[in-house]
């Protein structure tokens, strides 16, 4: 009998108490909350048991634990990895049993209260960055890739019924319904796409479901910098949350016309997308006219989002900077006043 089992075990301990004391090592302090989903371990029968990994997320402890995880681009501290090259920062992949539908994927990201929340789905870029051949699975290990596919928020084929993933096994994307319910013998077979939440650059002490009211001190400049924006190349620099803002577009268009116009857009080098409801929020700022700083060319318009609702996400939201408040409506619509404001990560 091994010496750290040997004349601790008392009359009645069944078999599997032993392997786990041996295996895992029970007289450490037993994890009771997940870092990454919140899932609280219940006791059983009066005690904790620790497991390797979350029951609800399978994502294992040791991965979102050990903040010694770091490589020249990433890094873990509580239980966020943070990208110094685009300046996002990321949550640990979804655990195996946990592929899902894109619909629920995006519903995962979005719900996620990992660090205060605020995720959302990488763009197709973004995952393509995180390709690394070199490494084992195709990522670095600190994401708990492992080689599957992980889901991105961009839409394809009509009306938006399919989307687009990225196979970390063999370096290529590819894409599926999004609506497609993942039982025995789905199209994806036992590789199912998981979920890799991504999210921008937080302020700090300030909740980014709040917006801003603060005073500008420049209310009536035409200068084109400020605090926080600062125009260069005909790209806006966010030094609050670490983005790169195109202007708005001068015309309005479907949310559909809308997603190819970013996806599209040129500017210095291309790579954007539309924003996401809480990047729409943060720049409202009822001291300019117009609800937002002139140097994004919005003057009070309606803006798209990237997030959709309704059935099948058949509608999307947008925001409106003159009233202050959110809306939505169906994608297909040619909502000529809704306009596209497009954002991508630092480059």
């Amino acid at each position: 009998m091994d010496e750290r089992t040997k004349g601790s075990i008392s009359p009645g301990t069944s078999i599997m108490d032993v392997m786990a004391k041996y295996f895992l090592n029970k007289s450490e302090i037993p994890e009771k909350k997940c870092l990454n989903c919140g899932y609280e371990t219940q006791p059983k029968d009066g005690r904790f048991v620790k497991p390797r990994e979350c029951p609800r997320c399978h994502i294992k402890y040791a991965i979102i634990k050990d903040e010694s995880r770091t490589s020249e681009r990433f890094s873990l501290e509580g239980g966020v990895i943070y990208d110094s090259e685009l300046g996002l920062q990321w949550a640990p992949c979804s655990g195996p049993g946990m592929g899902m539908s894109h619909l629920k994927a995006e519903k995962y990201a979005r719900n996620l209260s990992l660090a205060g929340g605020g995720w959302r789905l990488p763009t197709r870029e973004e995952l393509k960055s995180l390709y690394d051949t070199t490494k084992r699975g195709g990522a670095d290990h600190i994401f708990n890739i492992n080689g599957y596919d992980v889901w991105s928020s961009e839409l394809t084929f009509l009306w938006g019924m399919e989307a687009w993933f990225f196979d970390f096994t063999h370096g290529c994307e590819d894409r599926g319904l999004r609506a497609v319910f993942f039982n025995n013998g789905n199209e994806f077979g036992s590789q199912r796409p998981r979920v890799l939440a991504v999210r921008s650059r937080q302020k700090e002490k300030q909740d980014l479901a709040m917006w801003p009211r603060r005073p500008s001190p420049e209310k009536n400049s035409s200068s084109r910098t400020s605090g926080r924006f600062n125009l260069e190349g005909g790209v806006i620099y966010d030094s609050e949350l670490g983005l790169q803002w195109a202007p708005c577009s001068g015309m309005g268009m479907s949310h559909l016309k809308a997603e190819k116009y970013a996806r599209k857009l040129s500017l210095a080098g291309g790579g954007w997308r539309l924003p996401t409801r809480e990047e729409l929020k943060s720049l409202c700022d009822t001291a300019w006219p117009g609800g937002a700083d002139p140097v994004f060319n919005i003057n009070g318009s309606d803006v798209w989002s990237s997030e959709l609702t309704f059935l099948w996400g058949m509608g999307a939201w947008f925001f409106e900077f003159n009233a202050g408040y959110e809306d939505r409506c169906l994608r297909v619509l040619p909502k000529g006043v809704v306009r596209v404001l497009a954002v991508r990560s630092r480059r």
